[in-house]
């Protein structure tokens, strides 16, 4: 897609103000991929080279010209992700998978866009056509891990089941610990449940901190309230961390799968970053050509 040679040397390529260019278009870029084009492009001089790069200028110039903008710009650059999951044993965190889905949801409102253009883009609808949304890996996603990266409840009946026990045993917690804050009243700093490392506690006064059987998970910055997780709650406070333990593992089982569905399409995927970064390289010179009010040079032979 890049045309290589001839290579110019660097006087041949100052003397064509090549550099300038290449400056000038970078502010015009909108994806990492388009600056990887940039960056590795040289001139040519094949006539039937020229003339193409000329006519997908012209092409996306024209959607341009009709008052469209064409929605390129996408800042991040995926590819690491992709590398990481090359290992079989590897795994993306759900925010990483957010970061995937944003991709190709992305590419999908790309492609969405160009399909009402495709009969006037004849030189650029391979392209557009290596732009996989993989909408089917999207929507498996969105049905297992909501925006703010949670995975949901949804995302398995085992995970589902888990949560439910975590739920109920945290609140028969709660109803032992309210009983026991009114037994400590007297000796409480306030009378509230908080946590501390992960399970609840009672906030009891120094002072009185031997009144209250049970384990410290430290005290104030003051030192003057120790809080202890009384005796009576332990048994359930463990089976919650275990169901917790249980939980990340059903989490990490979860996140595997759908990593695995990238996995399988994974070279699919990094074969539209290079026809995106096409795309908007090209898209690049039809801005900068449309502020010079530049018009397609004939060419002759």
């Amino acid at each position: 897609m890049i045309a290589t040679q001839p290579q110019f040397d660097e006087s041949t390529l100052t003397q064509l103000e090549f550099p300038a260019i290449l400056s000038a278009l970078k502010e015009h870029i909108r994806t990492p991929y388009g600056h990887d084009v940039l960056q590795s492009i040289q001139p040519s001089s094949n006539p039937d080279t020229i003339s193409r790069w000329l006519q997908e200028v012209e092409e996306l110039k024209a959607i341009l010209d009709a008052g469209e903008t064409i929605p390129i710009g996408f800042p991040e650059d995926i590819r690491p992700l992709l590398e990481k999951i090359r290992p079989e044993d590897s795994f993306l965190e759900s925010d990483e998978l957010l970061r995937i889905r944003s991709y190709l949801f992305f590419l999908g409102e790309l492609r969405a866009f160009f399909t009402h253009y495709l009969e006037h883009l004849p030189t650029l609808v391979d392209y557009i056509r290596a732009l996989h949304p993989h909408r089917d890996l999207v929507r498996e996603i969105d049905r297992r891990i909501a925006p703010d990266g949670e995975v949901l409840d949804t995302a398995s009946p085992e995970l589902r089941e888990i949560r439910r026990n975590i739920l109920r045993l945290e609140q028969e917690e709660k109803t032992m610990l309210q009983r026991l804050l009114r037994r400590y009243k007297e000796y409480s700093q306030d009378e509230i449940i908080t946590l501390r490392d992960g399970r609840m506690v009672l906030a009891i006064q120094q002072q009185w901190a031997h009144k209250v059987n049970g384990i410290v998970h430290g005290t104030s910055s003051s030192g003057a309230t120790v809080f202890i997780e009384p005796l009576e709650t332990l048994r359930i406070s463990n089976e919650i961390q275990n169901l917790r333990i249980e939980e990340r593992k059903e989490i990490i089982k979860i996140l595997r799968q759908l990593t695995g569905m990238i996995r399988r399409v994974r070279q699919d995927i990094l074969y539209g970053t290079e026809n995106l970064g096409m795309l908007d390289f090209i898209h690049a010179k039809a801005v900068l050509a449309r502020e010079l009010q530049a018009t397609a040079p004939r060419l002759t032979t």
